[in-house]
């Protein structure tokens, strides 16, 4: 399975606003957050060693609980409800590691 990135690019960015500094944005759209309670957080072992800014590695299955498809300016926007069913969690390498370890330390 490959990983994309979620984050806003700089073009999604400026589409959020009609004029101003696009500096203040959030990186990430709205909805790409998960919210775990301590009572999950007590059931993923790995969650209890993490910190805020820690980044992690994340598997999990879930079930699409609803889907919505609305026509917006002549192009189909879609989205998805998933209920996240089982889930692992465990700390990931800083992001500056990814590359060295991929590619043998370059």
């Amino acid at each position: 399975m490959k990983l994309v990135s979620l984050r806003k690019t700089v073009t999604e960015k400026k589409d959020d606003v009609e004029v101003g500094n696009i500096d203040h944005l959030e990186d990430f759209p709205w909805g790409t957050r998960i919210h775990l309670s301590d009572d999950e957080v007590r059931k993923l072992s790995g969650a209890a060693d993490c910190n805020t800014g820690d980044r992690v590695m994340i598997a999990a299955v879930g079930k699409i609980v609803s889907t919505s498809s609305d026509e917006v300016g002549g192009t189909a926007k879609i989205s998805m409800t998933i209920q996240l069913q089982d889930m692992a969690l465990e700390k990931a390498e800083p992001e500056d590691n990814r590359a060295a370890n991929m590619y043998g330390g370059i």
